[in-house]
């Protein structure tokens, strides 16, 4: 399947949202990271622009379904009645029947902070729904970051309404290349749009909207080709003979889709050599140090211990000082290969 992706809108250093879209679906990813700590003011300020940044995103495309990940550094406690004693918490102006994806939610992280409440606001306000502790496997939800002292449910993935019931798989993967696990989700594509998706439902068509063409010579000559063919002829005679509105609305649909399909540029193919082979350097040695670190923290999840094992921190930076080594040295044997060839004016040495 092809897809093209295009930036939407960022919030430095925070958020930015892109645009996949593909003959048979479009989607809106949002990528956050908000860090911890620091002032309430910037807590609020960060929370804020980050709705003022989604909602300029729905705004611009208010009929594509959305979906929004990544590290809030939000704890939102194991259930809603946890979330609702929070001293931060304000009720809002819903129906609990509207709010069962909340209500039923669930997660192995009991504790709660402002920005918990914060996210589950937000959400609300959005028409966005949690998957953690909501899609099986994931119920409840475990735990995303592994700390030294304790765990926590750090990591989100948000969908709209109109996607939340095409997720039929959530997992948070054994994969430990920091402290903060990944989420693997799988849903699919076959949605139906429902309106109102998003709190400001604007009804326009994503396809309608206008789209900047840099203009070339080629381009030029591309338009000529264009109002030579016959279809641009047949549309002056048919709007002409054609009395009832909405048959005309009909061939103006019809042939503003086959000129938008003539100017379309085609989709880029997605390079899926290296998520498939791993990284180049990536040799034995990493392989090895990622299977003690995975085979520890199985161990420890099977335990049911509230804390990770000591060894598990040793194992972890044996972990990252291989991966540093096998880049480096894999490096390092690239150089020596590259002044070999330029020493031997071999211009196939180049390409190593």
């Amino acid at each position: 399947m092809r897809a093209k992706l295009s930036l939407v809108h960022t919030f430095p250093p925070f958020a930015f949202t892109g645009l996949i879209s593909s003959e048979k679906f479009s989607l809106l990813i949002t990528n956050v990271y908000l860090p911890p700590g620091g002032l309430i003011s910037d807590l609020h300020y960060r929370w804020d622009s980050l709705e003022d940044h989604l909602l300029a995103c729905y705004v611009k495309y208010p009929n594509i379904p959305s979906i929004m990940g990544g590290d809030f550094n939000a704890r939102t406690a194991a259930n809603w009645n946890g979330i609702i004693k929070a001293k931060w918490w304000v009720s809002p102006p819903y129906p609990k029947s509207d709010l069962i994806s909340f209500t039923s939610r669930r997660s192995k992280d009991n504790r709660v902070n402002e920005a918990g409440v914060l996210l589950y606001q937000l959400a609300i306000r959005m028409n966005l729904n949690i998957l953690n502790g909501n899609c099986p496997p994931d119920v409840p939800g475990e735990f995303t970051h592994l700390g030294t002292k304790s765990n926590s449910v750090l990591d989100y993935l948000l969908v709209s309404e109109d996607l939340f019931s095409n997720f039929f798989y959530l997992k948070v993967d054994n994969v430990q290349s920091s402290d903060h696990l990944p989420l693997a989700a799988k849903l699919t594509l076959d949605w139906h749009p429902v309106s109102g998706t998003h709190p400001i439902h604007v009804g326009l068509n994503a396809t309608a909207q206008v789209r900047g063409i840099k203009w070339s010579m080629k381009q030029a000559q591309k338009y000529a080709e264009f109002f030579q063919r016959n279809s641009s002829e047949s549309l002056i005679v048919s709007l002409a003979e054609l009395s009832e509105p909405n048959r005309i609305l009909e061939w103006f649909a019809h042939f503003s889709a086959d000129l938008t399909s003539f100017f379309t540029m085609p989709a880029h193919l997605a390079n899926r050599e290296q998520p498939r082979f791993g990284a180049p350097w990536f040799d034995a040695k990493c392989k090895q140090a990622r299977l003690s670190l995975c085979c520890i923290y199985n161990r420890y999840k099977a335990s049911g211990a509230e804390t990770l094992p000591p060894e598990y921190l040793q194992a972890k930076i044996a972990y990252k000082q291989a991966q540093k080594s096998a880049k480096h040295e894999w490096q390092l044997r690239r150089w020596q290969a590259l002044i070999a060839a330029s020493k031997l004016r071999s211009s196939r040495g180049f390409g190593i």
